[in-house]
Order: structure tokens, then sequence, then C-alpha cells
């Protein structure tokens, strides 16, 4: 189970589920749902109708830091496409409330990153933090049957190989 540390709480993602059976020409292996994380479930029922792309999400996303409470989910999406946001603050999030974010859209994805083996013989492509302004979140992609899959997680590693281990241990799950 990959434990990622955040800034202010440890999150637990050990799993990433398929979500319900999307009605979809984007071809797929026949999988069993698994329940997915309760701060998904407010607003996965919607995003549910909206897209008709396969929904991967954790079953487990837990806070250790009863302080640091997830108070915002944004979850959207339309044919071709879905995100969830999740920030600390109330909605909108800003930057520094910023938890993860998790989306697809169908087609091709950026390819552009470092390149690590996901199962299956996928090839992801991580993104370390990087920092200007301000500092973007672990990133990683990759694509299945047809669609393009992101995970973004604010995470509190000290090196990059932790982050690649610890973000490519979750897009595994």
């Amino acid at each position: 189970m990959p434990r990622l540390y955040l800034y202010a709480f440890l999150l637990i993602l050990p799993n990433l589920c398929l979500v319900g059976s999307a009605q979809s020409s984007v071809s797929q292996k026949s999988v069993r749902p698994k329940p997915v994380a309760k701060v998904f479930r407010k607003d996965l029922p919607l995003v549910k109708k909206q897209t008709q792309v396969p929904i991967y999400l954790p079953s487990e996303f837990q806070s250790w830091n009863k302080d640091a409470v997830i108070n915002c989910v944004i979850g959207e999406g339309d044919k071709t496409k879905y995100e969830f946001s999740l920030y600390y603050e109330e909605c909108p999030g800003v930057g520094a409330s910023f938890v993860g974010w998790f989306s697809a859209k169908v087609g091709e994805g950026s390819r552009y990153g470092k390149v690590v083996q996901l199962v299956n013989g996928i090839t992801g492509y991580f993104h370390a933090v990087s920092c200007g302004g301000s500092c973007s979140p672990t990133q990683i992609e990759w694509e299945q049957g047809g669609v393009a899959y992101t995970m973004q997680v604010r995470l509190g590693v000290k090196t990059e190989d932790e982050e690649k281990e610890a973000i490519t241990n979750v897009a595994n799950s």
C-alpha cells in the first residue's frame, strides 16, 4: 500500500478502481467495480451521467490529520472527459489548498515527462514537482483504451525518486 505524504497530512491511495460500467466506444476489459472513496461519492453520480469515459478513482482516500479535511470536491464531465478536483478550503479552492486532481479525456496524452513502466505493459509519463512563481504537483499520465488519464497529487516527499515511486505505485494500484 503506497503512502503519499502530503504537506499537511498522510494520504493513502491503495486502489484505483473502475467506477460503474461506462457506456463507451472506448475499448475496456470487463472489470468488476469497487466502491469509490467516500470523498468522491457526492459528485460521482452526476459525472457518471455526464461522461461516457470509463472513470478510474481511488477506492480509499483517507487523512490521518483531522484538522486537514478535504472541504471541496468538484466533479464534472462531458461525453469525452471528466475531472475531479480536491481542495482543503471552500470551493473554489486556491493553489495552497489543492489536494489532488484526477482526470481523463478521450484521445492521446501529452507523452511528456520521464517514461515509467506501469502494470499490464502500460507506459506512463512522470512529471516531478516544478517550481517557479508557485509549485506544480507531482503528476503521472498514461493512456488506456484510447483514453488519456492524468493524476496530480501534492506530495511531501523529499526527492524526485521518492515522488516517482509514490505516484507510480498509485497508478499501478
